[in-house]
């Protein structure tokens, strides 16, 4: 006689009729459960990108915000972006690489500050060439200083959340910087201190091909910026009128290292001035009498 049987450890729709007394054949029956095992944790079950991208989230949250501030010329010449450098890393907390030509020495706070590190370049000086040929000298000029530039705001300094150029000079400086910033995903801010085109004008001409040439280099990049700065009211209503750009307005105000003379330096520079003028008699008198 053959009997229904149900097996416990098989679900409803998969019993089937056993002979009473036979053991039925195949594969032995399964557990109803699976074996415990140790709970996993949520963060194990989350797909492995899902694990990479939130601990990139939490690198990039704890990490220190830096700026890059680019100057293709001397950097102790050029106070307006020392005082952009001791904003930024004084005012709002940011680690600071300036990358400049070398030359005279930028005022000792920089160089005390543990959160601004300078990076200087060496001049590009092409006298021989310019002597057979200035547009080749300055082709040549652009050309090398482009690379540099390219070298050093891309292999020797960490990847900046922003860029800060000073302009002029606009060749080739916009140009690297723009392209750097879309390499390293980084904003790129222009400071307009003049307009480089008639800085070339002065020499070569406003008529002349290469002057053309500049202005519509520094036209095109400049266009290209996330942001602008400029030094007065009047650049503003010219890069807004005739170049499209919208620059903010930002004054220069003296650092803290400025301030009043004390009485005693007050003296010392009367004395020198005393001393000068009368090294300025004697020098007239010895003429005077040298010609009698």
């Amino acid at each position: 006689t053959f009997q229904p049987f149900l097996d416990p450890n098989r679900e409803q729709s998969s019993s089937v009729p056993i002979a009473a007394g036979r053991r039925p054949s195949g594969p032995p029956p399964r557990p109803p459960f699976p074996p415990s095992t140790p709970s996993a944790s949520p963060s194990s079950l989350r797909p492995s990108s899902a694990r990479k991208g939130s601990t990139a989230m939490a690198e990039e949250a704890g990490r220190r915000r830096r700026a890059a501030v680019v100057v293709l010329g001397d950097i102790g010449r050029s106070p307006r972006m020392q005082y952009h450098s001791l904003s930024l890393a004084n005012q709002a907390g940011m680690e600071v690489d300036i990358v400049a030509n070398g030359g005279s020495d930028p005022h000792l706070s920089l160089r005390e500050n543990p959160s601004i590190h300078i990076h200087e370049m060496k001049s590009v000086q092409l006298s021989g060439i310019s002597k057979i040929s200035g547009a080749l000298a300055l082709l040549l000029k652009a050309a090398i200083q482009f690379i540099m530039l390219i070298w050093f705001l891309c292999f020797k300094i960490p990847r900046p959340d922003v860029f800060i150029v000073q302009n002029p000079p606009s060749v080739p400086t916009l140009a690297a910087v723009k392209l750097v910033s879309w390499l390293r995903g980084a904003k790129f801010i222009v400071d307009w201190h003049n307009f480089g085109y008639t800085l070339l004008g002065l020499s070569h001409g406003r008529s002349h091909v290469i002057v053309k040439v500049y202005f519509w280099f520094e036209k095109h990049f400049g266009r290209m910026a996330d942001g602008a700065f400029c030094v007065t009211k009047a650049m503003q209503h010219e890069l807004a009128q005739n170049w499209g750009i919208k620059a903010t307005v930002l004054y220069d105000h003296s650092p803290e290292f400025f301030r009043p003379a004390s009485l005693t330096e007050k003296h010392e520079v009367s004395i020198c001035c005393l001393f000068f003028l009368r090294y300025l008699r004697y020098c007239k008198n010895s003429i005077c009498s040298l010609n009698t």
